[in-house]
């Protein structure tokens, strides 16, 4: 527990620099959210039996770092890893020690990010605690079981970002036939065909993508809107 007790120092102990960025880095996204640090801190500090990772993933959507797509982060994780292990300078290895385990803080209710650190953690026990990243996300994977069955669109399985959806077809079984993206209204979501190993049978599993697509919706506008009012450089 002694990675995970760090981190919890890490989050409760944070210079107001490191977690106060603001909007004006990411005026896509929501404000800060203390309730999303409140349940990290819970996590990280004894691994509750009962924790409410239901509500964990859905906080996470509201804070200013969410990452539903995961690429850009996992992306960052693997250049601190790398740092971590391998840079000859005690201060810049500390450094990139300390953004590790930042960003793992910032991002403990996406399951690709919890995934990444789960098989860097197996590797090195410099990563962490492998036994802290497997109960997360067993929970991240549970509360996204546990949302509906997936059987019809009303039923759809409710993601708020798309490792979700992967690791939930994974563990679902069967083989991947094709998948489709929907938008009914202000619902997105996917139709996944599976056929079963052994039986061949085949059936559709609905997943509602609505939280991840929207942000991005929202994040290619601004965007956009950005390139139209930058100032042309003289």
């Amino acid at each position: 527990m002694r990675f995970t007790l760090l981190l919890f120092a890490l989050i409760v102990c944070a210079p107001t620099s490191v977690h106060a960025k603001g909007s004006d880095l990411y005026p896509y996204a929501h404000t800060a959210n203390p309730k999303y640090e409140f349940l990290a801190r819970q996590a990280l500090e004894r691994m509750p039996e009962r924790f409410d990772f239901m509500t964990f993933r859905s906080v996470y959507t509201n804070t200013r770092q969410y990452d539903p797509i995961a690429e850009e982060t996992i992306a960052k994780m693997n250049a601190l890893a790398f740092e971590m292990v391998n840079e000859k300078d005690p201060e810049k290895r500390e450094r990139a020690t300390l953004g590790y385990q930042f960003l793992i803080a910032d991002h403990l209710a996406n399951v690709g990010v919890v995934m990444q650190a789960l098989s860097y953690a197996r590797q090195n026990p410099q990563y962490g605690n492998p036994k802290f990243f497997e109960w997360v996300k067993n929970g991240l994977m549970n509360a996204v079981m546990m949302s509906r069955d997936g059987r019809t669109l009303n039923e759809a399985y409710g993601i708020v970002t798309f490792p979700e959806e992967t690791l939930l077809l994974i563990n679902l079984g069967g083989k991947l036939i094709r998948s489709q993206s929907q938008q009914e209204g202000f619902v997105y979501y996917t139709m996944n065909e599976i056929e079963e190993f052994q039986t061949g049978k085949r059936w559709t599993v609905f997943v509602n993508s609505t939280f991840p697509m929207r942000f991005l919706e929202k994040k290619e506008k601004f965007e956009k809107k950005e390139k139209r009012i930058e100032l042309p450089r003289k």
